[in-house]
């Protein structure tokens, strides 16, 4: 052992510790929580003015307060972490994941304050948080890097010309960069100098820094990552691959391991190479080294794409098939502790696969949404016979508030299979398990995508790579539009009625308990036959509104009895009986078909969910209905702008009186780490604008207006 390495391990000695900060949010902060818990630690949370009520909350033994929603003044304040493990007696802190997890004045404020950062030193986080030192770094060790350049000169002409000897097409990277951020795609020559700048500008937006990059795009590349730990004495050892190809704009949707058609001898191969990454940096604990595989009938190859030095998101399928919780092992070793296990002896069992689900609307450009929850059932609560097959990590309560402040991922559901058609199979029978009432998500798109046969099918001949949804963006992305079937019009008109009813006889539905059937009698403003106008929100336009006649059949006298329906609409009718329900469940029985369902009810709102869909509808009989405007938020048919989306605008691109364009971006709102410009829908006058900068504006506030005539309201 070095004088150094032995210096290292006998200051983690001295520095012991019973009780830990985790300087994070969500599900990743309960994530650590629990297991630390498990192995007898003391946690410490720590919190913003949005995240009060959340779980990781209540479930460390104490926490802290650090500030407003904003992340720069809470979970980005390094000076309020450290006074917070000062306060608390913590003296280790983990990262987490994004956030301060890969800031190197971070690592370096807790080792100056005499605070065991959970993660490796701030060295190894600084280089390898910089694509181009890192990459000659690697080209250093001898790693394979991907063809490109990243030298230091970065005046325009200087990038055109290495982009002409690279060739095309050329990906242009920030530096400095993550998370698809400063990144673009170049197939030629021709506006390239534009996509110089505005990657610039962004990377300097995002990261502070307009330093570039430049490499060779592998465009039906697969994006394969090999998990590493090292300790304090120098072993290191990987534990696998994991496949995250299924992405959309370099953002992991769906991952899975052991990575599919990849052989032992290949695993091999980058798992040393990966292990070698390590060492060059002296590193410590647990990271990933990422790398770009390319398969086909020319070419077998990997390349270097990057390091992330911390825990991944996608960390629980690795311990699916490994039976390792990575959490312990990052603990033992910032303890000091030698690793339990040699390269040999770490086995492979099964196949497993985590899909993300993200509070976002595939059918209006994922457009991030915020809110209250009304209902949220996880899958691991459903079916307690799967033992450890289903894990569902996530930040969900029953009623929890989304904010529009932090990231748009809500749960992690993880499955693992004897083989991975059965994890596939498993994945989509927990994902038809999860219910989320109250906001729009992904959940449908992740079962179009877990059902798609390019995704069933792989194999070595047809692999899914990194450009799959993006290239399927269209097709995949209309699957998961609300179609309201017959039946579900029904269904919902059924539900409608019978707890307008339960209101009307002043009766509240109590949770998992079964419930005598209502006597469908005259009540108050509600005749026994009712004629209904039904909406639905999330429908496409031909399918927002249905009229429904629904009249009682039985009475449903006693606990046990049905309480039965006929239901018209259009030409089709439809009996359906009511034969249990509890104060979110309900099983109802349409024509003899008989399932379970979900509902819950926010304001006027009737919220349902089934194994494979899930809508909103509204009986305008009762309430007036109000239109939307679409995901540019602009209002169909008129000059009216309005916010698509809770959030902050960074951006005022037009004054008052300006002549616009159609076309010519408005303004930019953010929220939950996606930029969204707004632009005019027609040409004309800006005859109204009320916004500036950093103004918070809510979904379906009015902004601009632009009109046909020169009349400026003031």
């Amino acid at each position: 052992m070095s004088k150094t390495l032995s210096n290292s391990v006998n200051k983690a000695f001295s520095k012991a510790f019973d009780k830990i900060l985790i300087a994070n949010r969500g599900e990743i902060a309960v994530r650590i929580i629990k297991t630390a818990k498990a192995l007898g630690y003391q946690t410490v949370a720590v919190f913003s003015d949005a995240d009060a009520d959340s779980p990781h909350v209540s479930l460390a033994d104490c926490a802290v307060h650090i500030g407003a929603a904003n992340v720069s003044e809470s979970y980005l304040d390094i000076e309020k972490i450290i006074a917070a493990a000062k306060q608390t007696g913590a003296r280790a802190i983990h990262p987490g994941y994004g956030l301060l997890s890969e800031n190197a004045g971070f690592a370096r404020a807790c080792q100056d304050n005499q605070l065991i950062f959970i993660g490796p030193d701030a060295g190894a986080i600084e280089l390898m948080g910089n694509k181009q030192a890192a990459k000659e770094a690697m080209l250093a060790a001898d790693i394979p890097c991907i063809p490109g350049y990243q030298g230091a000169k970065q005046d325009n002409n200087t990038l055109k010309s290495q982009a002409e000897t690279i060739g095309f097409p050329l990906m242009i990277k920030a530096a400095a960069g993550g998370g698809g951020k400063g990144m673009r795609l170049a197939h030629s020559l021709d506006d390239i100098e534009t996509l110089f700048n505005s990657a610039r500008s962004e990377a300097l937006a995002s990261f502070g820094s307009e330093q570039l990059i430049l490499e060779r795009a592998l465009v039906n590349a697969r994006h394969i990552e090999i998990q590493v730990v090292r300790d304090l004495h120098g072993n290191c050892i990987h534990l696998g691959e994991r496949d995250c190809s299924m992405q959309r704009r370099h953002q992991k949707v769906i991952e899975e391991a052991p990575g599919v058609n990849i052989g032992n001898e290949l695993r091999n191969k980058m798992g040393q190479a990966a292990v070698n990454v390590a060492n060059s940096c002296d590193y410590l604990g647990v990271g990933t080294v990422e790398f770009l595989l390319v398969q086909d009938k020319q070419e077998e190859a990997f390349y270097f794409l990057e390091m992330n030095t911390r825990l991944q998101v996608e960390h629980p399928v690795t311990e699916m098939i490994t039976g390792i919780d990575l959490v312990k092992w990052q603990l033992d070793i910032a303890h000091g502790k030698a690793l339990p296990l040699t390269q040999e002896q770490v086995r492979f069992d099964g196949h497993a696969i985590e899909a993300r689900l993200y509070s976002e609307d595939p059918a209006q450009h994922f457009m991030p949404q915020s809110g209250q929850i009304s209902f949220w059932q996880s899958p691991e609560d459903q079916d307690q016979s799967q033992e450890n097959n289903i894990r569902c990590d996530h930040m969900l309560t029953p009623r929890a508030h989304i904010s529009r402040y932090y990231d748009p991922m809500l749960a992690k559901i993880i499955v693992w299979g004897e083989d991975r058609e059965q994890a596939r199979r498993r994945l989509i029978q927990a994902l038809q398990q999860s219910h989320l009432h109250g906001i729009r998500h992904n959940k449908a798109f992740l079962l179009e995508l877990a059902n798609s046969e390019a995704f069933a099918n792989q194999d070595s001949e047809n692999p899914v790579h990194t450009r799959f949804i993006d290239d399927n963006l269209t097709a995949l992305k209309s699957s998961s539009q609300t179609q309201l079937t017959p039946e579900q019009w029904a269904l919902a008109a059924t539900l409608c009625y019978f707890l307008q009813s339960q209101s009307l006889q002043g009766k509240t539905l109590q949770s998992e308990t079964k419930h005598q059937l209502p006597r469908p009698t005259q009540g108050p403003g509600l005749v026994l036959s009712k004629h209904m106008l039904l909406h639905c929100d999330s429908a496409p336009a031909e399918n927002k509104q249905q009229s429904v006649e629904i009249t009682p059949v039985s009475q449903g006298e006693h606990i046990g009895d049905q309480a039965l329906y006929r239901v018209h609409l259009a030409k089709q009718a439809f009996d359906i009986a009511i034969v249990n329900i509890t104060a979110n469940r309900f099983t109802c029985q349409i024509n003899g078909l008989r399932q379970d369902y979900y509902f819950s009810q926010q304001q006027e709102k009737l919220n349902i969910s089934g194994q494979d869909f899930d809508f909103g509808i509204t009986d305008l009989s009762y309430h007036s209905g109000q239109s939307g405007s679409d995901a540019s938020g602009t209002a169909q048919g008129s000059g009216q702008h309005f916010a698509p989306m809770n959030g902050t605008v960074v951006a005022v691109e037009k004054s008052l009186g300006d002549i616009i364009e159609q076309g010519e971006v408005l303004f930019t709102i953010e929220a939950m780490k996606m930029e969204l410009p707004v632009k005019a829908s027609c040409s004309g006058t800006l005859s109204y604008i009320n916004l500036e900068k950093n103004q918070q504006v809510t979904s379906g506030q009015l902004l601009a207006t632009i009109s046909d005539d020169e009349k400026v309201e003031q």
